[in-house]
């Protein structure tokens, strides 16, 4: 993978489909040079049988989020250090459903025996990220600030237990008992609710 741009503070690595996002600190030459030993090109992320477990340890040791745009659907993947209590609450998010048209959609929280404090937690599901600023959303994931920016800022408040996101995704998608299962939402004024009940066109 290549480093092309830095944004707010944080480097994109666009590669395909795929986008890496590093937010907590910048990768060092070193770093990058042990992301590109992993056998990913440095002008791009071949698809096959080890991508997923390559995305996993890139989030783990690397980045911060993963995004994959896949036709309509993006695979949203955010990393974050929790204590066992936070890890517990993300979990109570997790649940796996469908769509109008019968498509698969889920929230998953990854956990790791060797690395407990950290997670992933994964969202898929057909986002209208046009929506945040007024354009189609390119294929290439190039333009996409604004996007990064509203995942920057989930990263942020999920760190601050703020779950608001996964509770409109849940919301969007989830049975009765999902939202039952989850701490009902107080403030459903926020600017995060509102953002994310907006790319989820509703």
């Amino acid at each position: 993978m290549e480093i092309i741009s830095t944004r707010l503070g944080f480097n994109a690595d666009h590669s395909s489909s795929y986008e890496f996002v590093a937010l907590e600190k910048r990768l060092s030459k070193e770093k990058q040079l042990e992301v590109e030993k992993l056998g990913v090109s440095t002008n791009s992320y071949q698809a096959s049988t080890q991508s997923g477990k390559k995305r996993e340890y890139l989030l783990r040791n690397y980045y911060d989020i993963m995004y994959q745009y896949d036709y309509d659907y993006l695979n949203v993947s955010i990393a974050l250090w929790v204590t066992e209590k936070e890890k517990m609450e993300l979990q109570r998010y997790e649940f796996t459903g469908e769509d109008d048209r019968g498509l698969e959609v889920w929230i998953e929280v990854e956990t790791f025996r060797d690395q407990p404090e950290r997670v992933i937690v994964s969202l898929y599901a057909e986002l209208y990220i046009e929506k945040l600023y007024g354009k189609k959303f390119d294929s290439k994931l190039r333009n996409s600030d604004d996007f990064l920016r509203f995942l920057a800022r989930i990263q942020e408040e999920l760190k601050n237990h703020n779950y608001e996101a996964l509770y409109a995704f849940v919301e969007k998608y989830g049975t009765e008992d999902d939202l039952n299962s989850i701490n009902p939402l107080e403030n459903k004024n926020s600017e995060t609710y509102k953002l994310m009940k907006m790319i989820l066109n509703e």
